[in-house]
C-alpha cells in the first residue's frame, strides 16, 4: 500500500463504473454541483419583450475569487497599445525636428 492513498482509491483510479457515474451525477443535479458529468446552462425560459424595443444591458459579471481586475482587458477607449506607437511616434518627429533645426541654425558648427 502506497502512503497517503488508500486502497480502494488506488483501484479506482481507472475508468469508473456506472454506478459511480451514477452517483457523482446525481450529487451534481441534487446540490447544482458542476461534475466531469453534469453542466448547467443559463437559458431564459420566457420572452418578456419581442417588439424589437428592447434594450440591451451590459451586466458585469463578479470575478472568480484572488484574480486581478487586470484580467478584465480595456472595454473602451484606445488601445493601450496605440497610445504607446503615437507617443514613440511624435518623440521621434520632436528629435528629427531638434536635429534639423540645429543644424540649419545660423552660426551653428557642424
Amino acid at each position: 500500500m502506497r502512503a497517503g492513498i488508500p486502497a480502494q482509491r488506488r483501484e479506482n483510479r481507472g475508468e469508473p463504473d456506472e454506478q459511480r457515474v451514477a452517483h457523482i451525477t446525481e450529487l451534481g443535479l441534487t446540490y447544482s454541483l458542476l461534475t466531469r458529468y453534469t453542466s448547467f446552462v443559463a437559458v431564459h425560459e420566457i420572452v418578456r419583450r419581442t417588439d424589437g424595443d428592447a434594450d440591451e444591458v451590459n451586466q458585469p459579471n463578479p470575478l472568480p475569487q484572488g484574480v486581478s481586475d487586470l484580467a478584465v482587458g480595456v472595454t473602451a477607449g484606445a488601445e493601450p497599445e496605440l497610445l504607446w506607437v503615437v507617443a514613440a511616434l511624435l518623440a521621434a518627429i520632436a528629435v528629427t525636428s531638434l536635429i534639423k533645426t540645429g543644424r540649419t541654425r545660423p552660426g551653428a558648427a557642424a
